[in-house]
């Protein structure tokens, strides 16, 4: 646990004082106001750095030990140096499929294909074939510290989209409403009917 616990602070140090990854704006957006909107996604400016070879090859159980991760973190802090794409991207991994530990060594090996990458037209970077995103430093420190959150029931990681009370009281007035056949022609209309009834909802 104590290995764990000095990893994910040196992962949110690290995170917090260094660029952030080449990323892209894009997704949902939340106004001053409170309501979710969507957000056109806008390609990154930043240079693309490409995946070096030792990760560019596609791998269909790439290992990652979280020892060496934490090591080349903390000599790249040392160094006052940014670290580099491979490990921000922890080098090609698409997704953690095992988890195989090792107690004698203090260590733990993150499983899972992993591949190059490319630059997506929204700016973020994916699987060249796949299009699968890659899994980021930054997913894994969040992962790491709710793993071993002490208030288990606050730690889930989630979003539901609950519709309000008086919400449902329009839609349900709105349903008792519709009269004649229901045909492809009618379902926009019925569409926009029920979304308007609807109205916002709480995120």
């Amino acid at each position: 646990m104590f290995r764990f616990l000095t990893l994910i602070t040196t992962l949110f140090f690290c995170l917090a004082t260094s660029s952030p990854c080449n990323g892209q704006v894009g997704g949902v957006s939340i106004d001053p106001k409170g309501i979710l909107q969507l957000t056109p996604a806008v390609p990154s400016k930043t240079d693309f750095s490409p995946a070096p070879p030792e990760v560019a090859h596609r791998n269909d159980s790439r290992h990652l030990s979280l020892k060496r991760l934490e090591a080349t973190i903390l000599e790249h802090q040392r160094l006052q140096r940014p670290l580099p794409v491979e490990i921000r991207y922890l080098a090609g991994l698409q997704r953690i499929e095992e988890v195989v530990l090792l107690p004698s060594e203090n260590d733990a090996i993150l499983i899972g294909p992993a591949a190059g990458w490319t630059r997506s037209p929204g700016g973020g970077l994916v699987d060249p074939q796949t299009q699968r995103p890659l899994l980021e430093l930054d997913d894994l420190a969040v992962a790491l510290r709710f793993s071993i959150a002490s208030n288990q029931p606050s730690s889930f990681i989630g979003c539901s989209i609950d519709p309000t009370d008086a919400g449902l009281k329009r839609y349900a007035r709105y349903l008792r409403k519709l009269k004649g056949p229901l045909d492809s022609q009618r379902f926009p209309s019925l569409v926009k009917g029920m979304q308007q009834a609807m109205g916002l909802q709480d995120v």
